[in-house]
């Protein structure tokens, strides 16, 4: 399941039936104008309401973490797809000699702007990471700044040139060096991923464990609660 269909989930979880109908009799006090019906409700509301930010508190860090994670993967998925292509790309200069370079150069022109999206996505996985692994973050920001990524995309933007020339051996080099470029940015942007889910998968289960513990804990004080008030 996806981790914000689970994350929806624990919301609904969190609207406690102690809370909703904390709301409702506070609702209904204001209706009728009774000043004692509207003080109790309006304790009980507060009670709830205290014990529900601090939740919603705990709630959004789970949350955060979900979003990093998913930054991350579109790096990964962005290079592994990226990877895909120009492999083909090199495929077809190796194997067909005297081709028309024209809609080879389309492709790669098209890689070369999957790139620019790709340093976009880089950048915003190590904003998303930041607060939750440093580590991570600053590895992510050192491959995005890198002379690898450097060339990657000068290599990219040459076999377009190339292919534009219709120099099929300069294509077919400058192309191979491309595809190089992306299997070690691919790689060590795996690394990076592993590197930040083990710094944050034991402090995601922790909190998450802590977030039950008191859902718990507020759905048994308020039943003791009712009962205390019969």
């Amino acid at each position: 399941m996806d981790k914000f269909s689970e994350f929806q989930e624990l919301l609904d979880e969190m609207m406690t039936p102690e809370l909703l109908d904390a709301m409702e009799k506070m609702q209904e006090a204001m209706e009728e104008m009774d000043p004692q019906k509207l003080l109790d409700a309006l304790e009980n509301f507060e009670f709830d309401m205290e014990a529900f930010e601090e939740q919603i508190d705990r709630f959004i860090d789970m949350f955060e973490l979900a979003l990093a994670e998913q930054k991350m993967d579109e790096v990964i998925k962005r290079l592994e797809k990226m990877m895909e292509e120009q492999a083909a790309i090199v495929e077809e200069l190796a194997q067909n000699e005297n081709l028309d370079l024209t809609a080879l150069a389309s492709r790669e022109r098209r890689q070369e702007e999957s790139f620019k999206a790709l340093e976009q996505a880089m950048d915003e996985a190590t904003t998303a990471m930041e607060k939750l692994s440093q580590d991570a973050s600053e590895q992510l920001s050192d491959l995005a700044d890198s002379e690898l990524t450097e060339t990657t995309s000068s290599d990219l933007n040459e076999a377009r040139n190339e292919m534009q020339s219709q120099n099929q051996s300069g294509a077919n080099l400058s192309a191979g060096e491309a595809t190089g470029g992306l299997q070690e940015m691919l790689e060590i942007a795996q690394d990076i991923q592993s590197d930040f889910q083990e710094d944050t998968v034991d402090e995601m289960l922790r909190r998450f464990l802590a977030l039950i513990r008191n859902l718990l804990f507020i759905s048994q004080s308020q039943e003791k609660l009712v009962v205390e008030t019969q």
